[in-house]
């Protein structure tokens, strides 16, 4: 799940986009080279949880495929999401 993360995210930002730090739950492989090759060399094992360490700049980055239609759409979305969870039962 991690790597396709991290792929998703290389998609989005630039193929050569590296996180800060890869962490995983479990014990660490005898051979880290795969590991390094594809999440670059910040990866930890024997973690409390799986993760994802990124910048913060990161996650402001503009997408430059991003649909302005579809973003407003999305808005529309979520306006109406927050409308209809304020309505009694009546309503």
């Amino acid at each position: 799940a991690l790597g396709v993360m991290v792929r998703l995210i290389r998609q989005l930002l630039k193929p050569d986009w590296e996180p800060r730090r890869v962490c995983f739950e479990h014990p660490a492989p005898r051979d880290l080279s795969t590991h390094h090759r594809f999440f670059g060399p910040c990866v930890e094992f024997d973690y409390d949880f799986n993760c994802i360490i990124c910048a913060k700049a990161d996650l402001d980055a503009r997408n430059p495929s991003a649909d302005p239609a579809m973003a407003r759409y999305a808005q529309q979305l979520i306006d109406a999401s927050v409308m209809s969870q304020q309505a009694t039962m009546l309503e």
